[in-house]
């Protein structure tokens, strides 16, 4: 099941930081279309410089953790 960690950051982040993230800066809750936005990125002419993804892991670590991982850590 979804723990809802992700779009619980959006939110934060749009309601307390919205006029501090600047013009060039989007926190967008994807839900489950995070895949096709993906891909339409990497078909445009424009590409961001960089992406964070916010969502739950199962990985090494402990229940809770907040920490950041490298895309080749993600698997298929």
């Amino acid at each position: 099941g979804d723990d809802g960690f992700g779009p619980a950051v959006i939110d934060y982040l749009n309601t307390h930081f919205k006029d501090k993230l600047g013009p060039h800066v989007q926190a967008i809750d994807m839900g489950t279309a995070v895949r096709d936005f993906l891909f339409d990125i990497v078909l445009s002419r424009e590409k961001p410089r960089k992406i964070i993804i916010i969502d739950a892991y199962s990985g090494s670590g402990t229940s809770g953790e907040i920490c950041e991982i490298e895309l080749d850590q993600i698997s298929p």
